[in-house]
């Protein structure tokens, strides 16, 4: 099985800008049924790219600070990509008058503090696939969530982050403003890798080393 998905991986190379991997292995469900499983891993898989392939579009007053467009997808997806997402809870007009309700450590956090962590957590713990942050070349990250949670100051500081751990400072990046949202979302592509780890291969045009 591995072999076969070697030779699909090598009749994409070359025809393709880019590859976006997802490893069962990682988000499969042990105990659930073999059709529950797959429906799982494929709504974890499509829920980030409607915030990435959407992030540029104005509908009314849906406008972000950072904006970005088609070709700045097309400028990061290059070779085989990993995407991560990341949700936490924003903080609603509720809960900015519940004085009483127990507070929880998200809760406390700043709006930079909490975008910061939704794109950290993105790009560290809810990716697609198994792979070295620090061997990406190129990333791209999105920032979702109610106009009044997107703190520029957060965004700085998690691209600046970002920019730190992949293996170039090549990161573009932007935000999604959505009125009526209850979360905060990252979204984080790294993409660039020519090895597969899962695989136990490197690819190089159209030859492969076992």
């Amino acid at each position: 099985m591995a072999l076969n998905a070697v030779e699909c991986l090598q009749e994409l190379d070359g025809a393709v800008n880019g590859v976006l991997l997802f490893d069962n292995d990682v988000w499969k469900k042990e105990g659930l049924p073999l059709e529950t499983s797959y429906s799982i891993m494929n709504h974890e898989l499509v829920k980030p790219l409607p915030l990435m392939l959407g992030a540029g579009e104005t509908e009314g007053n849906r406008v972000g600070i950072k904006v970005i467009d088609a070709s700045d997808i097309i400028n990061s997806w290059e070779g085989f990509s990993y995407i991560g997402y990341s949700e936490m809870k924003a903080k609603t007009v509720r809960d900015r008058f519940s004085f009483f309700r127990k507070k929880s450590s998200i809760d406390q956090l700043s709006p930079a503090m909490r975008c910061y962590t939704a794109i950290r957590n993105a790009a560290t713990l809810r990716l697609t696939g198994e792979c070295d942050i620090k061997k990406a070349k190129k990333a791209l990250m999105i920032i979702a969530g109610p106009p009044e949670e997107l703190n520029m100051e957060g965004f700085s500081h998690a691209k600046n982050w970002l920019e730190n751990a992949i293996a170039t400072s090549e990161v573009r990046g932007g935000d999604c403003p959505i009125r009526g949202w209850d979360s905060v979302a990252g979204v984080v592509m790294l993409s660039g890798y020519s090895e597969i780890p899962r695989l136990g291969v490197q690819l190089k045009s159209k030859e492969a080393t076992l």
